[in-house]
């Protein structure tokens, strides 16, 4: 359990990098902000593909020669962007980085369903919501990490100040790689004294025969999932900048208030992942979810209030939909058809973060101002509360929600942002 969360921790921190780090990127490398949302992005077209690959075929994928694969791809593709001295440079650190993120989120899927899957226990739900967890952890600790690291380094030069702070920060998965080797060691061991085994060939539906099976209550949370939980990620991506430029506020101060998110995140989601199993109400959770969200983005952009507010909005709305979008699906989707119901909707937050930070970084540089930013993102959750209306005619069992075995199975108490 140990091993796969540190794995998760890991990762989510070094994908944080360039969120809390934009001012310094910006200053070093002389980057305007659609830049840097291009630079953001660039790490889940190939996490994209492998998270849709993984979902579809994780049947046929060894774990073992995956979460090596995995460990070894993020640690080059920080050292890469940490040594590189131009804007195309970094780009190629990131997808190598987005090369093993993918996996990453994939192998801790499946050492947690090898491992802890036992139906006469609730182990399972443990295990995803520990995973979940530590996952936000590892945004929390970038957000702090970075900026103190950058104020560490501030007598040198900026580029060597942020080169410095990422490779201090790669020592992190760089340790990934050989606990990564004990794992390896471990699980080849166990494999014939537990039986471990995720699914046998002959039990796996076609491809085609389980996205067949999806119905339009899926594709209601799909869009609420595109549309809303990852647009929090692109205000969050600016959310540095944004404080320094508008409330004036140092590196280190505005990056331990967007850490404030994820904490309210870690705290809420397990709360949240308990509430619905004993009283349901998915609808009204999700839809809550997304009138707090909607209404952080609008604080934060037409408003002067302390940004803390804003964000906490923000990631209050992030603990309710991470944690009951996923449950939901469980409750809409047949059995047969969960490995391309959770690939679907994992690939919706990163074809979403493949194009939108790009364009929100654009919309900064017209108006020099992340105020526009910020009602994009609230208008995204705008359209997740009318297809959560929708929702609430078209499937009303989501309000109480009675079998309980899909949601002990597939609880997903995790942060699944982007992949």
């Amino acid at each position: 359990m140990g091993v796969t969360c540190y794995f998760l921790l890991s990762a989510m921190m070094c994908d944080e990098v360039v969120a809390a780090a934009v001012p310094a990127i910006k200053e070093s490398a002389d980057l305007d902000s659609s830049q840097v949302g291009l630079l953001y992005s660039s790490s889940f077209v190939p996490s994209l593909t492998f998270v849709v690959l993984g979902g579809l075929l994780h049947h046929k994928i060894g774990v073992r020669a995956l979460s090596i694969f995995s460990s070894l791809s993020v640690v080059v593709g920080m050292v890469v962007f940490a040594m590189s001295t131009t804007f195309w440079g970094m780009i190629a650190g990131r997808v190598l980085f987005g090369l093993g993120l993918g996996p990453t989120e994939l192998v801790n899927d499946m050492i947690a369903l090898r491992w802890f899957d036992n139906e006469s226990s609730p182990s399972i739900e443990i295990a995803f919501g520990l995973i979940g967890s530590f996952g936000m952890l590892g945004f929390v600790l970038a957000f702090n990490l970075i900026p103190s690291l950058l104020n560490l380094f501030s007598h040198m030069a900026n580029a060597e100040a942020l080169r410095m702070a990422v490779l201090c920060l790669s020592i992190i998965p760089a340790v990934t790689v050989v606990i990564n080797i004990y794992y390896i060691v471990l699980d080849w061991y166990a494999e014939p004294i537990l039986e471990l085994d995720l699914v046998q060939d002959d039990e796996e539906p076609s491809i085609l025969e389980s996205v067949k099976q999806l119905p339009l209550s899926y594709w209601l949370l799909f869009t609420i999932n595109a549309s809303s939980f990852a647009l929090m990620y692109v205000i969050m991506l600016y959310s540095v900048d944004f404080m320094v430029e508008k409330w004036k506020y140092d590196d280190v101060t505005a990056g331990r208030y967007s850490s404030g998110v994820y904490i309210a995140g870690i705290i809420l989601s397990p709360l949240t992942g308990v509430m619905i199993h004993k009283f349901g109400k998915m609808i009204t959770i999700i839809f809550l979810g997304l009138v707090l969200f909607g209404v952080g983005c609008l604080l934060l952009g037409i408003t002067a209030w302390p940004p803390l507010i804003g964000l906490l909005c923000i990631g209050i709305g992030l603990a309710m939909l991470e944690t009951t979008v996923w449950t939901a699906v469980a409750e809409v989707v047949p059995e047969i058809s969960f490995g391309p119901a959770y690939a679907f909707l994992s690939a919706a937050v990163s074809i979403v973060l493949v194009v939108v930070p790009y364009l929100a970084g654009y919309l900064h540089d017209i108006y020099n101002s992340y105020e526009p930013v910020a009602l994009l993102c609230s208008g995204g959750a705008i359209i997740g509360s009318i297809c959560c209306l929708i929702l609430y005619f078209l499937a009303p069992d989501l309000q109480n929600p009675s079998d309980k075995y899909k949601l002990y199975y597939v609880v997903k108490i995790v942060s699944r942002k982007k992949h």
